[in-house]
């Protein structure tokens, strides 16, 4: 088994596992997935008649789990039992654990950042509206 399976089974399969046992039916995915051997197949369909499809599909995902290859079969087998949204849901999660993006940093600025600091304000000399143009100041300014 590879990291990435690991990862993809601990990760996401067991969050995602009762959903996949509630929605999947035991009998229609079991013959698109060649990777579980004639044992595996026994007990999950032994399980299936005695405890019931949840019971089974657990035992199926835990069987799968221990088998070469299963992300695309268990991948494969969903499409073709019709359950595409879920088998996209899990090979974008695959290919998400097979290809992480390497953050790159960030790129190296020549001069220094800019200043975002407004100018110092400039002196405002304030006359009332009736006076604007005349050079002296206004009375009401005079103490």
């Amino acid at each position: 088994m590879s990291f990435v399976s690991d990862q993809l089974y601990n990760g996401y399969i067991r969050t995602h596992m009762s959903e996949m046992v509630s929605k999947v039916k035991v009998r229609e995915i079991l013959p698109h997935l060649p990777c579980l051997t004639l044992s595996d197949r026994e007990e999950v369909e032994a399980k299936r008649e005695h405890n019931g499809n949840f019971n089974a599909m657990q035992l199926l995902l835990q069987s799968l789990h221990r088998r070469e290859n299963w992300p695309e079969q268990f991948i494969a087998a969903l499409v073709a039992c019709e359950h595409r949204s879920m088998a996209a849901e899990i090979e974008a999660e695959y290919r998400r654990l097979k290809n992480p993006r390497r953050e790159s940093p960030p790129p190296r600025r020549e001069s220094p950042p800019p200043s975002y600091e407004s100018p110092p304000p400039s002196p405002v000399r304030l006359r009332p509206p009736g006076l604007q143009g005349r050079g002296s100041m206004a009375p009401w300014f005079q103490t």
